[in-house]
């Protein structure tokens, strides 16, 4: 995909419509461990964190004979209300293709935030998504451990035989015919 292009899901976006500009930010998540007069300072890396991604497209104003929306904002208001977090999939991840993804290793994403205007007197519409990586979480067992020595099962709160009170005598039980 050549720059001034990207894809979301279905919905492509490229100079056909109008501009873009994609701009990335990632980050480490990194463990900041201070000076404590015997080791110096250090930092121990723990993962990627979540990948920032803000997306602005301008697109010109057409309108139909009729005066409704032409093709092209048509296309720009339809792709932000499918995409966008007001959507009917809002929340949900995207499929994300875009020139510079692999640098920032970005393959999924979710729309966070939708901002558009139409600047009066310029006939353009402008929309600035706010987007987040996202990531399959890895699948974990439901166990986590097995006992070493496993114990023989009894029901739970499993009652002791009574025993007679202190001081209690027993007599002998008589049975009369």
């Amino acid at each position: 995909m050549a720059y001034g292009e990207f894809m979301i899901g279905s919905w492509a976006w490229g100079p056909a419509y109008g501009s873009v500009t994609v701009k990335y930010q990632s980050a480490a998540d990194n463990l900041q461990v201070k000076a404590d007069g015997i080791d110096g300072a250090r930092q121990t890396f723990r993962g990627r964190d979540l990948t920032h991604i803000s997306v602005t497209i301008s697109w010109r104003v057409d309108k139909a004979s009729d005066g409704s929306p032409g093709p092209i904002d048509a296309y720009a208001i339809d792709m932000i209300t499918a995409i966008g977090p007001a959507g009917a999939k809002a929340g949900k991840p995207w499929a994300w293709t875009e020139a510079s993804q692999g640098v920032h290793n970005v393959n999924n994403v979710t729309v966070d935030k939708a901002e558009t205007s139409y600047p009066p007197g310029t006939g353009m519409g402008t929309a600035t998504l706010a987007l987040t990586s996202w990531t399959k979480p890895a699948v974990r067992p439901a166990v986590t451990a097995t006992p070493t020595t496993p114990n023989p099962w009894s029901p739970p709160g499993a009652a002791e035989p009574a025993s007679p009170p202190t001081g209690f005598v027993q007599t002998p039980v008589k049975v009369e015919p």
